[in-house]
């Protein structure tokens, strides 16, 4: 995928989105395990988890629908096992 510098900056982003992302509840599962995070609010499960993988820090990557712009089940489910090899490939920890 190709990123456009002019999509890199939050800037761009309207405080709607932003609102929409801050409200959203992201899923993680990790060994048939669920867990539910959110931005701003700490998962105590999920810290412990972190631990026991010894993962310093973690971050929420997906290429589903880039830029907010939707786009259909079948591609964005593509995108995202591209997006996941890659991470797999540099020996990263995907949940």
């Amino acid at each position: 995928m190709e990123f456009s510098s002019k999509h890199n900056t939050r800037k761009n982003m309207t405080k709607n989105l932003e609102f929409t992302y801050l409200q959203t509840l992201y899923r993680v599962c990790y060994k048939n395990k669920f867990y539910d995070l959110k931005i701003g609010v700490r998962n105590n499960e999920f810290d412990l988890l972190c631990n026991q993988l010894e993962i310093n820090s973690w971050m929420i990557v997906t290429a589903y629908n880039p830029y907010s712009k939707k786009y259909s089940d079948q591609k964005n489910e593509f995108n995202n096992q591209q997006l996941k090899n890659t991470l797999l490939q540099e020996e990263l920890i995907v949940f």
